[in-house]
């Protein structure tokens, strides 16, 4: 058996007889996830001057754009780092990560409390 981290780069020279997997594949898309979520984070911190992980957040922010609740900041921040915009697209993305129900809620929802974001984050990078 190739091993993944092979098949991608002999995939790369030699141009694709090379497959990379339905589970190489899963893996990708969650670090690439844990990445974006990690990049929404930042902005979120760098536009509204709060950390999404601060134990306490007010409900409505100030980000720059006149005053938006937490939610609309949070999944505003999320889009910025490339996560889809929509709650289906989200939807269909925890289905292909076969994400567990909570975590998918997390994902979809745009759930904006540090403690969950945390634990999706750490869920997505387990994958690997």
């Amino acid at each position: 058996m190739i091993q993944p981290r092979l098949a991608i780069v002999m995939t790369i020279m030699l141009g694709a007889p090379f497959a990379v997997g339905a589970e190489d594949i899963t893996r990708t898309k969650a670090m690439k996830l844990a990445v974006q979520l990690e990049t929404a984070a930042n902005d979120f911190k760098t536009r509204c001057s709060h950390s999404i992980f601060d134990d306490r957040l007010p409900g409505d922010l100030d980000c720059g754009n006149g005053l938006k609740t937490l939610g609309s900041e949070w999944n505003r921040s999320m889009s910025n780092a490339g996560i889809p915009a929509t709650t289906d697209a989200r939807e269909q993305l925890a289905k292909e990560l076969d994400l567990n129900p909570s975590l998918s809620l997390v994902l979809a929802a745009g759930l904006a409390r540090g403690e969950v974001v945390r634990e999706l984050i750490a869920a997505l990078k387990k994958t690997n």
